[in-house]
């Protein structure tokens, strides 16, 4: 035949301009079906996949592109496999050869064995007539389009070979970071969580965010970072990372005071006249003790520290006991008075500014890691987390515009997870009334981005992973107008 077939080339560049255009293995070959139905003048084409189970004698087989609704068949021999594809397909031949004399033709199947021991099979089905007799060079083209497809599928699996081993190592480090703090156990897992529920919301808003549109790659951005933002936390120092209160070191200092106490106690009570009742002897165990829960009290940490309870920190720091070898001791020392007087929180200034380093290692060990293009943002999203739009947040104190979308979705995620935790070594996970009250405050003060507060409030996102990841008697909030 010397005129040109027109499937031999114009349709060939066709589908390989389909193969390569497109992000997924689905969508690809899901265009090059389409362009292949649309020059053999099929009814339908179909393009089957078949694995073959290692560890079984199965070979199953799904449809394009790739659905969840596979069959599955088992064979004791390659010879029953031949056989039930047969059946399958009237015609199942060769990629290039003649069609078997008196055997139907529709469908027709185009088989290719690949070196991994799948098989690739275009189904070219026509519903009506049986179709006409089709030449070589047809023939020829179709195998040419089902290597293309097998190279596609290649290229595509080792892709998602690839994303799945990233993914994998991803979700390792995460769970290392947890695994170093037993009191922050899960943070990196529900953190993700929360933000795919806020990025949902976002796809789907009609208002403000109506417009914004979010590619493949800026998602799978977000989510890398997700589950990133806290690497840094790994060159965090496990006192500071775990220090449950003000005292806290390799143990909690308070033990200490609370012995010094029981000797003054000891000792005032030995040097009290004889004279001294019951009463004045009452009062004088009661005012120790006393001082003993405000002491316990303010090393929690969990309420902001008054001017009164400095002064009565500063107080007690003056009381005196005397040692074994006889000598006067105060009561606290100028590190215990100065921890005790951290204004709120457990962590002192110094301890802060070592945990607040975490964001900065995150953005180091992530930009050295070599992102592909599409990825490059990853390490900026994730080492965001703390930035704020007042531009009152670290590392880098970046504000408004500065911050992208992304950055802002990902703080608000990390902070409300961080209010609602129960797993953290200083608080207790708040109930939902005072989180959300908590947040609304950030909000007013331009330290959480506003549009997206309002979204996650009307969007219920808050409600929505509250049923999924906190206790019912932290969700105790019906009514959420008060928090908008």
């Amino acid at each position: 035949m010397n005129q040109e077939h027109p499937l031999s080339h114009a349709a060939l560049r066709v589908a390989l301009t389909h193969l390569l255009a497109g992000t997924t293995l689905a969508e690809r070959l899901s265009r090059c079906g389409a362009e292949a139905q649309q020059l053999t003048g099929a009814d339908r084409v179909e393009l089957w996949l078949g694995r073959i189970d290692k560890h079984r004698s199965r070979y199953q087989f799904s449809l394009s592109p790739l659905a969840d609704d596979t069959e599955a068949q088992h064979f004791d021999s390659a010879a029953a496999r031949e056989q039930w594809l047969r059946q399958q397909w009237p015609t199942v031949i060769d990629p290039v050869g003649a069609v078997p004399a008196g055997q139907p033709t529709s469908p027709r199947a185009y088989r290719l064995a690949r070196q991994d021991g799948t098989l690739l099979a275009l189904v070219v089905v026509h519903d009506g007539d049986p179709i006409a007799a089709v030449d070589d060079p047809c023939w020829a083209a179709l195998h040419t389009w089902l290597c293309l497809a097998s190279l596609a599928l290649d290229c595509l699996g080792q892709t998602e070979d690839s994303q799945q081993m990233l993914d994998a190592i991803v979700q390792v480090i995460a769970r290392m970071v947890d695994e170093k703090s037993a009191h922050t156990f899960g943070h990196c897992q529900r953190v993700p969580l929360l933000t795919d529920l806020l990025l949902d919301a976002v796809q789907q808003d009609t208002g403000e965010y109506a417009d914004v549109e979010l590619d493949a790659d800026q998602q799978q951005s977000l989510r890398l970072a997700a589950w990133l933002h806290d690497c840094g936390k790994l060159a965090v120092p496990d006192a500071i990372l775990d220090k449950a209160t003000k005292l806290h070191g390799v143990r909690d200092g308070l033990a200490e005071i609370d012995t010094r106490l029981a000797v003054l106690r000891a000792q005032q009570l030995a040097a009290l006249p004889a004279t001294a009742g019951q009463a004045a002897r009452q009062t004088l165990k009661e005012q120790i003790q006393d001082d003993r829960d405000f002491l316990h009290q303010i090393n929690l940490g969990s309420a902001p520290l008054s001017d009164a309870d400095r002064r009565r920190i500063e107080a007690l720091a003056a009381l005196q006991w005397t040692d074994l070898d006889g000598q006067r001791r105060p009561l606290l020392s100028e590190r215990e008075v100065a921890l005790l007087c951290i204004p709120q929180g457990t962590l002192s200034a110094e301890e802060r500014v070592i945990m607040n380093h975490h964001a900065q290692v995150t953005l180091n060990i992530l930009e050295a890691l070599p992102f592909p293009p599409r990825l490059a943002a990853v390490a900026d999203y994730a080492a965001s987390h703390h930035e704020r739009p007042d531009g009152s947040g670290f590392p880098r104190g970046l504000c408004g515009d500065q911050l992208p979308l992304p950055s802002r979705m990902l703080a608000i995620a990390d902070v409300f997870e961080a209010l609602t935790a129960s797993d953290r070594p200083y608080k207790r996970g708040l109930p939902l009334s005072q989180a959300l009250a908590v947040m609304k405050n950030l909000r007013d003060r331009n330290q959480i981005d506003a549009g997206l507060y309002r979204l996650f409030i009307e969007a219920g996102v808050w409600r929505r992973y509250s049923e999924q990841m906190l206790p019912a008697d932290q969700q105790d909030v019906t009514d959420v107008d008060p928090y908008r």
